[in-house]
């Protein structure tokens, strides 16, 4: 898997939002990012393009991001995608909802690269170890990164 070769979605209802992730995508080394205002259009650019991680902001209007995580999981064609939601709810109830529902990665708003990155490299790790990619149960996490030509700095 090749950094260049990743899809991204980005789901946000704000459009300042929409270009700051694209931004902090851009510079890890991400280029092919489409973009929703909501969950409604999300599910439209999944169910019609391959997209290999969907990022979702929690609140927005038609369908929110939980509205939309729970339909991703309900498709057996999509429910397979790593889904990474953001919010700026840091109660717990919200973390507990969005886990019990199949979130793969959760980020409190304000976030900065840093942290998407980590974020982002969780799934991927997870992503490799699920398609059975992953044959030595030894490697560190930076072996299986470098594989997959995803650096770790940052």
């Amino acid at each position: 898997m090749l950094v260049r070769d990743l899809r991204f979605l980005v789901v946000d209802d704000m459009k300042y939002m929409r270009a700051t992730i694209k931004s902090m995508l851009r510079s890890l080394g991400f280029e092919r990012i489409e973009q929703a205002n909501d969950g409604v259009e999300a599910l439209r650019i999944l169910r019609t393009q391959r997209i290999d991680i969907i990022i979702s902001d929690w609140q927005m209007e038609k369908m929110d991001g939980f509205e939309l995580l729970q339909e991703i999981r309900a498709d057996r064609s999509l429910a397979n995608k790593p889904f990474m939601m953001i919010t700026g709810e840091s109660e717990l109830r919200f973390v507990e909802m969005a886990i019990e529902a199949g979130v793969s990665e959760f980020v409190i708003k304000p976030f900065d690269p840093t942290t998407l990155s980590t974020k982002i490299k969780r799934i991927i790790l997870n992503k490799l170890k699920h398609t059975k990619r992953i044959d030595t149960p030894d490697k560190t996490s930076r072996e299986l990164l470098e594989e997959a030509r995803l650096g770790t700095a940052g």
